[in-house]
C-alpha cells in the first residue's frame, strides 16, 4: 500500500468538520454531483474547508490513476463500498421509492436518523458492529 500523508491529513480536515467523509463528499467536494472531482473542484473544496496542505501533492496522491479526476473511491475505498452496498440494497428494495416506504414503518413520510439506523439493521443493510460506517 502507498504511503499518502496529505490524504491523510487531508480527510482528517473533512472528518473534522463534516464528521463523515461521505457528508464531506457530497456537501464541500463533489457538489455538481457527477461522481469525479477536477483539480479546480479539489482546490475549492481545500479552500473551503480550511485544508492548508500542499494540494498539488494532495492531488497526486487522490488521482490514483492518474486519468485527472478524483473519484470517491481514490479518496476512501470503504466509503465508496458503503454507497455502492447502499444502492444494492435501494435496488434489492425495489428502487427508491420503494426503499423509503419500507424505511418509514411509521408512515409519516419522513425517517429520522433513528429510523433509518433501526430500519438498516432490521433489514440487514448493516450489523450493530458497523453502525457507525453507516452514520458517523
Amino acid at each position: 500500500t502507498r504511503r499518502r500523508p496529505a490524504t491523510k491529513r487531508f480527510k482528517k480536515c473533512l472528518l473534522d468538520k463534516h464528521g463523515h467523509l461521505l457528508v464531506a463528499w457530497r456537501k464541500d467536494m463533489d457538489t455538481n454531483g457527477d461522481g469525479r472531482l477536477s483539480f479546480t473542484e479539489i482546490c475549492t473544496a481545500c479552500s473551503r474547508m480550511g485544508y492548508v496542505g500542499d494540494v498539488l501533492e494532495l492531488w497526486k496522491e487522490l488521482d490514483i490513476d492518474d486519468e485527472g479526476g478524483v473519484t470517491l473511491d481514490e479518496l476512501d475505498h470503504g466509503t465508496a463500498r458503503l454507497v455502492e452496498n447502499f444502492r444494492e440494497f435501494v435496488a434489492e428494495l425495489g428502487g427508491p421509492s420503494a426503499a423509503f416506504e419500507t424505511l418509514d414503518v411509521d408512515g409519516n413520510l419522513s425517517l429520522t436518523r433513528e429510523e433509518f439506523v433501526s430500519e438498516c439493521l432490521s433489514h440487514g443493510f448493516v450489523s450493530e458492529g458497523s453502525v457507525h460506517d453507516l452514520t458517523g
